[in-house]
């Protein structure tokens, strides 16, 4: 990911005191070895090893690639590893100074005090701010730890942050990982507003849509305001259970799936890819998800005007209806990776669309819409149906 791990060493020229503070913005080597020179000045134990900072005794290593390197403003992508993560936790964040140096040791600033403290709270299981006790199919318990809020500008009223507008929304979207890490984002100027709520690293756009219109409420006392938080949800181990998947492997059936998805044209080879994907995995709750969600959200790309809410709809063999999020669903993301990664990457074939399509409710129920005369951006759905058996289990 990132280039020139090497370390070089500066001389001080006698005459010029202020040289040392000078970086070569066209030296990618020389800028990336100060970013992680600073990284090792934080009051945490940790070192520089294969190219990473490390935090051993937490196990938690760090890549940092140079994003934007200027004269007083740098942007560097830092990327945390950790056991508890089952997606990496990336984000890029900004630093700005007199000097091209100065920006970066507040980049790394920035960095250790909007982020890492807070997860170095979460992975250690101290200081926790909540605790909260969910139920899917069984009970799950979570830690929660708060970041400050970060404000840049300043606004009408005290900066609270988030947590009190997003926190019961947040708390229905935990599923059965680790660790879910959650950042929040708003901004407004005098013309426009925007926001946006990730979880583990994929957007959640009813969240982002209710940060918006609070956003939007702001009476900004300067030109532009800006916030930022980061929430940490961490498993206890007395309810945590490790999944029998990783994110390769869904995503590999995934891909095989779809493959045969695009070239089914009967009920008899529509039936036989649920039999093949049992096969493959072995497992009845994967292979119901895959089964069910590719032709759902090959809809979603095929029609992306309308808009499909985040709920997952799951219809049992007694006809018992259970309302799920995406989030709380492992796979869900990482097959929607899958189908998004081909529409923009390879050329799909017309009748591929009409072979995948004819399995979805939601695009039977857009295409009946639009005979009536509606128009894509006027429809909302409400989700995502599928249908499990008795074998099933919520990962």
């Amino acid at each position: 990911m990132q280039k020139g791990c090497g370390f070089m060493f500066f001389w001080k020229r006698k005459k010029d005191d202020k040289s040392k503070d000078i970086l070569d913005i066209k030296n990618e080597n020389q800028c990336y070895a100060k970013v992680m020179d600073e990284l090792t000045k934080l009051p945490v134990e940790g070192e520089v090893k294969r190219g990473m900072y490390q935090i051993k005794q937490e196990q938690i290593s760090i890549a940092v690639q140079l994003m934007s390197v200027q004269e007083t403003v740098v942007q560097v992508l830092f990327t945390i590893h950790h056991p508890y993560l089952a997606d990496d936790f990336q984000e890029a964040v900004t630093g700005s100074g007199d000097s091209t140096k100065k920006a970066i040791q507040n980049c790394i600033q920035h960095f250790y005090n909007d982020i890492l403290l807070s997860l170095l709270r979460a992975v250690k299981e101290e200081m926790m701010d909540a605790k909260v006790k969910i139920v899917t199919t069984e009970p799950h318990i979570f830690k929660i730890t708060k970041s400050k809020c970060v404000c840049i500008g300043k606004k009408e009223g005290k900066d609270e942050g988030f947590w009190s507008l997003l926190e019961q929304l947040l708390i229905k979207r935990l599923g059965h990982k680790k660790m879910y890490w959650v950042k929040v984002y708003g901004s407004s100027d005098q013309k426009q507003a925007h926001a946006q709520v990730f979880i583990n690293g994929y957007e959640c756009k009813e969240l982002s849509n209710v940060v918006l219109k609070a956003v939007m409420d702001w009476d900004l006392l300067t030109d532009a305001h800006i916030e930022k938080q980061y929430f940490f949800f961490v498993q206890e181990n007395r309810t945590y259970q490790p999944s029998d998947f990783s994110k390769e492997q869904i995503q590999h059936f995934t891909k095989k799936a779809l493959s045969l998805f695009e070239k089914c044209n009967s009920k008899e080879q529509y039936m036989k890819i649920r039999e093949q994907l049992l096969t493959w995995t072995q497992d009845y709750s994967l292979s119901y998800e895959i089964f069910a969600f590719i032709p759902e959200l090959y809809c979603a790309y095929a029609y992306p005007f309308v808009r499909i809410q985040d709920q997952l709809f799951m219809i049992t063999e007694e006809e018992e209806m259970k309302t799920w999020y995406q989030n709380q669903v492992q796979s869900f993301y990482y097959i929607e990776e899958v189908v998004k990664e081909h529409f923009e990457n390879d050329k799909v074939d017309p009748t591929s669309f009409d072979h995948v399509l004819q399995f979805s409710a939601n695009a039977n129920m857009i295409r009946k819409a639009k005979r009536q005369g509606k128009k894509e951006n006027q429809l909302c759905l409400p989700g995502i149906g599928y249908f499990v058996n008795k074998y099933y289990q919520l990962r």
